[in-house]
């Protein structure tokens, strides 16, 4: 006889399916300090201005230097209530009086521009200047004050954006070619007076539109130690 036929086997459970991806997450909502456009000294030479939802204050024409107009804009979550805003030669820029050194103007480099910036880690004291990969980037790592502090000797000194009581500062007060430079309290212990070593003069060189930074001290300029 014929043996009998075997089972048919049995069928292998389906295979799970794999989890849904998860939605990603919602930009974190945009935390504006202002709820219309400020008042400020700009208002003189800039006309057509708006404040967007994204906290962007824009200006369709403002007058330059030149007497030429120019649309331009700046991201208010960068400024604060009470500070001054003004029209830097065709630049919206807002500035906050410090009560030690007087009036600081934002630098802003302009979107788009090639070239590295000056950049820190964070705003802590001793945390060196560095030069990132990327280029520009409008937040607190590579915006900074600019303040003249002494008219008669072009003399600045340079804070990061959070951090007031910070300035550049070459180490040690070294007057040595390739001595590095860091954040570090402006102000000496007497509270009043600023050491040598963290005083610039910003001097025009041969390329227009293009400076030095010399440190005060040592009459060295500004390096970076990679191309």
């Amino acid at each position: 006889p014929t043996p009998p036929s075997p089972p048919p086997p049995t069928p292998s459970p389906p295979s799970p399916k794999p989890p849904s991806p998860k939605p990603p997450s919602p930009p974190p909502p945009i935390i504006c300090p202002f709820n219309t456009t400020p008042a400020g000294a700009y208002n003189s030479s800039c006309s057509g201005c708006t404040l967007s939802s994204s906290c962007v204050l824009t200006c369709t024409s403002c007058t330059r230097t030149s007497g030429t107009t120019v649309a331009t804009s700046l991201n208010l979550q960068n400024c604060n209530p009470g500070w001054a805003f003004t029209n830097n030669d065709g630049q919206l820029g807002c500035s906050a009086y410090g009560s030690d050194l007087g009036p600081a103007t934002w630098i802003y480099q302009q979107n788009g521009t090639a070239g590295r910036q000056l950049q820190v880690a964070s705003q802590a004291s001793k945390t060196y200047l560095m030069i990132p990969i990327a280029p520009y980037a409008e937040d607190w790592t590579q915006i900074w004050h600019v303040r003249l502090i002494d008219q008669a000797n072009g003399l600045h000194v340079f804070h990061p954006a959070a951090s007031p009581s910070l300035c550049w500062d070459v180490e040690g007060g070294s007057q040595d070619a390739g001595a590095r430079v860091l954040l570090y309290s402006c102000l000496e212990s007497d509270g009043v007076s600023i050491g040598p070593n963290r005083k610039f003069k910003i001097v025009q060189s041969c390329v227009p539109g293009e400076v030095h930074i010399i440190a005060y001290h040592s009459n060295k300029c500004l390096d970076t130690n990679i191309g």
